[in-house]
């Protein structure tokens, strides 16, 4: 069943990040490569991958709190989480997603910045975070929120057969079991399960 979900899980990932592929074709990925590699690694919540830069392309991830001065930014080393941005010449680009470059060279994709909501010098992302719930079985929509004070939380709407009261409670305790086994979703300290 979690290998199933996994691959829905990568498959609505990529089409959410149609939007930046189509937006910017400046990378790649064979699909050999995306087949054996990659597609495990979504399914992980890594991200949606978008490959390797095109030719003549150079990308980088730079600290969000650096992109006013793109030009004299240090880039970050690989792995390290930041904004996307790539030069076709002279000129740097932003792209308005957050992401990584891995090892091999390949653009991570990890959703927009202005989805995100930082907290505690941190941000959270839709992209990384409501995914990874939605492929629970007993889970039909996740939505990241933001409480009155601006801590992330996640509101649940589970499926039918568990919106019982009686479940509630070993539902919260499944959720935040879940969220506690992946770097990106352990710092939740809000989940919620909501009315349909």
């Amino acid at each position: 069943m979690g290998n199933f979900m996994g691959k829905i899980f990568a498959k609505r990932g990529r089409l959410r990040a149609h939007e930046f592929l189509k937006e910017h074709d400046v990378f790649h990925i064979s699909d050999g490569e995306y087949g054996k590699i990659c597609k495990i690694l979504e399914q992980n919540f890594a991200g949606i991958v978008l490959g390797r830069c095109r030719d003549g392309i150079e990308a980088n991830i730079i600290p969000i709190s650096e992109l006013c001065d793109i030009e004299s930014a240090v880039p970050l080393s690989l792995g390290y989480f930041g904004e996307i941005v790539y030069r076709n010449g002279k000129t740097w680009h932003r792209t308005g997603f957050y992401g990584f470059i891995d090892h091999r060279a390949r653009v991570w994709c990890c959703g927009k910045i202005d989805d995100s909501i930082p907290y505690n010098g941190e941000f959270f992302y839709p992209y990384c975070i409501e995914p990874a719930f939605e492929t629970l079985f007993f889970v039909k929509h996740a939505k990241l929120f933001r409480d009155e004070n601006g801590v992330p939380g996640l509101i649940i709407t589970p499926h039918v057969l568990f919106r019982l009261k009686i479940l509630r409670k070993l539902l919260l305790k499944n959720l935040f079991s879940f969220a506690a086994r992946f770097e990106k979703t352990k710092k939740l300290t809000q989940i919620k399960i909501g009315n349909p």
